[in-house]
């Protein structure tokens, strides 16, 4: 009784560390100034902003309220992210994603943000020079979640969390049925970054 308390706490935990992290007053603050310019200069790219954030932002809340949501939801996020960054540079955030598996993929529920740290990551400190690539699979009863960005990938950040968080979620909800390898990996002839997470469908 005593380790069942212990994990669904630590679970706790995660999340809510998940969602501080993607709650980040930085963010927050850059992307409402963006928006209070562009209701000066553009109102439609204003509202569209708005609209966005506010999904993402309900998104997140709602994933406080589950330790597990439909993979479908995860994309959701993920996509509602990189919406509002393009909205800010769309040269800049391109993502060439292939979801044709998502709807072969219904019965894999994952903790809510898990995949939200990595895909940030890729989305922010991928280099110039290519599009941010997202790929979803599904391969022998398993779910294959593969990123890749463009900028050769050289160890984890000093101070950085987002792989370690995203370890640590899926290993209290997945145990060894679930792993995740970050490595340098070329596309096109470009030197970039693949991270990858695999779950095996034991749920």
């Amino acid at each position: 009784v005593e380790r069942s308390a212990g994990l669904l706490q630590e679970t706790e935990d995660a999340r809510l560390l998940a969602l501080r992290q993607h709650l980040d007053p930085h963010f927050l603050f850059n992307t409402l100034g963006a928006i209070a310019e562009w209701c000066r200069e553009d109102p439609l790219v204003a509202e569209r902003a708005l609209l966005e954030l506010s999904t993402m932002l309900r998104t997140l809340f709602d994933g406080i309220r589950t330790p597990l949501w439909p993979i479908a939801r995860e994309v959701e996020v993920l996509l509602a992210l990189q919406r509002l960054y393009a909205l800010r540079d769309d040269e800049r955030y391109v993502l060439d994603a292939d979801l044709a598996a998502l709807s072969s993929a219904e019965m894999f529920d994952v903790p809510p943000l898990v995949l939200l740290p990595l895909f940030e990551n890729a989305l922010t400190h991928g280099a110039a020079g290519a599009p941010m690539r997202l790929r979803l699979s599904v391969v022998d009863d398993a779910l294959h979640v593969t990123l890749w960005n463009a900028g050769e990938y050289r160890g984890r950040r000093a101070g950085g969390t987002g792989i370690d968080t995203a370890e640590r979620r899926l290993r209290i909800a997945f145990g060894g049925d679930a792993t995740l390898v970050v490595a340098a990996e070329a596309h096109d002839g470009v030197p970039g970054t693949r991270t990858r997470v695999v779950i095996t469908a034991t749920q």
